[in-house]
């Protein structure tokens, strides 16, 4: 009796650590994001940061986006909001547009190279709870259209298991034919190829 309560006891355990492991994998979270509106002149989307909020990538490092930063979800370029992603704010990429947009405004005080930036959007997107096709594709998105500084080199900035996950973004997308001038229609057929449940 002992000897199966103790079984047990150790296979909960395993399970808890496991689902632990898992859900690091991607990193995590530090903190709620807790923002206030701006009131200001068009577009009038901007927010404040109420409390410092953190996302740990898988490597352990720390990606800040302090109190008192301004932020308005921008992180997908304006050009794709009505394409499949939607408006700022909207959508489990939410948490990793706050430190994107923190990342991409102090730049070189946060990391050398737009490319880091850009891949740990990838992660906290995945961390977010966007399924792994969907952030591969505003991987690419924000890689190919948003902000550029620092060593734009993959090979020198990224390890290289990152640099073969780059190509196969990039083949991924080049493979199907999305570009920036991609209609709705086959940005959404491209997506319910890999993903049924995609909007």
């Amino acid at each position: 009796m002992k000897y199966k309560v103790f079984f047990k006891i150790f296979i909960g355990l395993l399970i808890l650590l496991a689902s632990n492991l898992y859900a690091d994998s991607n990193g995590h979270f530090l903190n709620d994001v807790r923002v206030e509106w701006m009131v200001e002149p068009e577009p009038d989307r901007n927010v404040i940061l109420l409390d410092d909020f953190y996302y740990v990538d898988p490597s352990g490092k720390q990606w800040p986006a302090p109190r008192g930063s301004e932020i308005n979800g921008a992180s997908i370029p304006w050009l794709l909001w009505n394409k499949w992603i939607g408006p700022p704010f909207v959508g489990n990429y939410r948490r990793a547009s706050v430190v994107h947009d923190v990342a991409c405004d102090l730049r070189e005080k946060i990391c050398r190279s737009s490319l880091t930036a850009h891949r740990m959007f990838y992660d906290a997107c995945l961390c977010g709870g966007v399924n792994k096709i969907k952030a591969k594709v505003m991987y690419w998105a924000v890689k190919t259209f948003g902000p550029k500084w620092g060593d734009q080199d993959p090979k020198d900035v990224l390890s290289k298991r990152q640099f073969l996950e780059l190509h196969e973004i990039e083949k991924l997308i080049k493979e199907n034919g999305i570009t920036e001038n991609s209609t709705d229609e086959e940005i959404k057929k491209f997506l319910t190829r890999f993903d049924p449940t995609s909007k």
